[in-house]
């Protein structure tokens, strides 16, 4: 049985750490409708690092992924955005997949 792991960085447009950001991670199989996606977390450590729990129904099956970054909390302004990755894995697979992303927070506009 295969699973699926998000993990990355989430950086300050200048390429600092953020700390703290909430990372919401939506998968849908529905040709990208992300309103009935189901969601995976986690939160950015001092390096700006994340990783999610090994996720194994996510695995097997093509899904598109969306990734947010969040300030504070997930209900938070979003500081980064990565949406409509495909990410297709066979079905047979049995080893553990892996997704890595670096989000770079916007520069802030005046």
């Amino acid at each position: 049985m295969s699973s699926l792991i998000f993990y990355g960085r989430v950086l300050t447009a200048g390429g600092q750490p953020i700390d703290g950001a909430a990372i919401v991670i939506s998968l849908s199989r529905e040709g990208c409708n992300f309103a009935n996606a189901f969601p995976l977390a986690a939160r950015s450590d001092p390096a700006g690092a994340f990783r999610t729990d090994p996720d194994l129904a996510a695995a097997g099956a093509p899904v598109c992924v969306k990734v947010v970054a969040h300030q504070g909390t997930a209900a938070g302004p979003e500081i980064a955005k990565v949406e409509g990755l495909e990410a297709r894995y066979p079905p047979e697979a049995q080893v553990l997949d892996s997704i890595g992303f670096v989000l770079r927070a916007v520069p802030a506009t005046r």
